[in-house]
């Protein structure tokens, strides 16, 4: 059980606010360690257990829990994405093998947007293709690779499309299980709600019954003093 307890989330956090700390204490033996200190944001981790507190951040986690299978069929989605198109933009963007002055070394040459000039291809690799695909999926583009051949301004026009279809999917799931958290939570507060009423109807249906009860009590009492003074009339309390 103290195993279970030591790789607790919570445990792993508070344990890595305090590392920076004894961190800093071997850094004054060892001046190496001192570049060490930006784990110093490590103490940052102790708001998030501040969530467990909070029932949006509570609903946040529990969506995000559910989002996990979609979540990895992204990804799954855009590495093959990126090695569909990246591929395909390669053999089209790579230009040609060839001694380039500039450098004064060999390069991937291509021909410029403008049609006429020349220019090393950013797209030397397979693997540099993905950043492009990546940036492009997403609709982020920043404008920093791009093609200028026929070709691969069609590849990239499917590109787009691609990753509009790719940001639709999770919007759409994460959406829809937020609504659903959103409605769960809602019902949560309502069966609160209405315990709540219950219990303050019971509270004020006892409050009523012991003032009958007192009520009660005091009139026997009356009762009782009125039979004594009877009795005591009539010499027969003996």
């Amino acid at each position: 059980q103290w195993l279970g307890f030591l790789f607790e989330p919570t445990t792993v956090l508070d344990a890595l606010a305090i590392f920076p700390y004894y961190l800093e204490k071997l850094g004054d033996k060892s001046k190496g360690l001192l570049t060490l200190r930006l784990l110093r944001l490590f103490r940052v981790f102790q708001l998030v257990r501040l969530g467990q507190y909070n029932t949006t951040f509570q609903s946040f986690v529990n969506v995000m829990t559910k989002s996990l299978p979609y979540l990895r069929l992204l990804l799954v989605v855009l590495i093959f994405g990126a090695a569909f198109f990246g591929s395909i933009l390669y053999w089209l963007e790579k230009g040609d093998w060839k001694y380039w002055e500039e450098t004064e070394q060999y390069n991937f040459i291509r021909v410029g947007a403008d049609g006429v000039t020349e220019e090393i291809s950013p797209f030397s690799s397979i693997p540099e293709t993905f950043w492009w695909f990546l940036v492009t999926a997403t609709t982020v583009g920043y404008g920093d690779t791009y093609p200028t051949s026929t070709g691969g301004k069609c590849v990239a026009v499917l590109a787009m499309l691609t990753g509009v279809l790719v940001i639709a999917f999770p919007v759409s799931v994460f959406s829809d299980l937020w609504s659903k958290e959103l409605t769960v939570h809602d019902e949560d507060d309502d069966e609160n709600t209405t315990d709540r009423e219950l219990i303050s109807k019971k509270v004020v249906m006892k409050a009523e019954d012991l003032a009958d009860l007192k009520g009660h009590m005091k009139a026997m009492s009356e009762s009782q003093q009125r039979v004594q003074m009877i009795l005591e009339k009539y010499g027969l309390n003996e």
